[in-house]
Formats: structure tokens, C-alpha cells, sequence
């Protein structure tokens, strides 16, 4: 998933860079076999990326058709947990906001802003940008 998200933003990189200088908006997005559908969304300005927000949506089925409805807070709090674990990131990262809803599906937000956060943290998840 790592190399598809550096390849996706290689791509928008190369493909929105123009010699004015403005603020541009892109997005894209995919279904992993039914169960997880995820879209990447990235605002440049000045022909750099400085936001990349990735949502993912998960379908319950994912997690034999639960009912989140009867689950406890705690309960959610450890698949919360897990999903952001899973993922490598850590609520206290600088440039880095998370949110996790669990509702009917889950869906987890994880916002970068690439001005503020820390480029070693950036390259341990996979989001290296010293090579475009």
C-alpha cells in the first residue's frame, strides 16, 4: 500500500505542475476488494503538496458483519487503537490529525500537513518526498 500511495502522489505531482504559481486540489480514490474503499485527497499550492488527507471507509464485513451499534466505548476505543497502529500513526505526531468514526462503518481520516510535519515521520510511513 506504501508504494501505491508514493506512485499515486508521484503521479499528481508530475501531472499538476505548471509554471504559474496556484492553489490546486486533486483526489482519487479505490475499493480493495468490496471491504475498504480508500480516497486520497491533496492540495498544493506553488506547485508543492503541503496536504495530503487520506479517508478510509470500512465495511462492516470486514469484521464479520458487527453490529457497532452494541459494541462498548471501550471496545471501540481498542479498534480504534488498532486501526491507527495498524497504520503506523500516533495521534501525537506533529503535522498529523487523526479522527476514527465508527457508526454504521468505520471510517479513519488521517490528515497531513506536509509544512508542519516531521519529514523522518513522513518517510517511516512511507510518504517520501526527498525523491520527487
Amino acid at each position: 500500500m506504501k508504494k501505491i500511495i508514493t506512485t499515486v502522489l508521484a503521479c499528481f505531482l508530475i501531472a499538476g505542475c505548471s509554471s504559474t504559481p496556484k492553489t490546486e486540489n486533486a483526489s482519487c480514490s479505490y475499493t480493495q476488494e468490496g471491504l475498504m474503499t480508500a480516497t486520497y485527497d491533496l492540495k498544493a499550492e506553488n506547485n508543492e503538496i503541503t496536504v495530503l488527507s487520506l479517508k478510509m471507509i470500512y465495511d462492516k464485513a470486514m469484521f464479520g458483519n458487527i453490529d457497532f451499534a452494541t459494541i462498548t466505548e471501550e471496545e471501540k476505543a481498542q479498534m480504534i487503537d488498532a486501526i491507527l497502529s495498524q497504520s503506523g500513526i500516533s495521534e501525537d505526531m506533529k503535522g498529523v490529525k487523526t479522527t476514527v468514526e465508527i457508526q454504521d462503518t468505520i471510517i479513519a481520516t488521517i490528515e497531513m500537513n506536509l509544512k508542519e510535519a516531521d519529514p523522518d515521520t513522513l518517510k517511516n510511513l512511507g510518504f517520501d518526498f526527498s525523491v520527487l
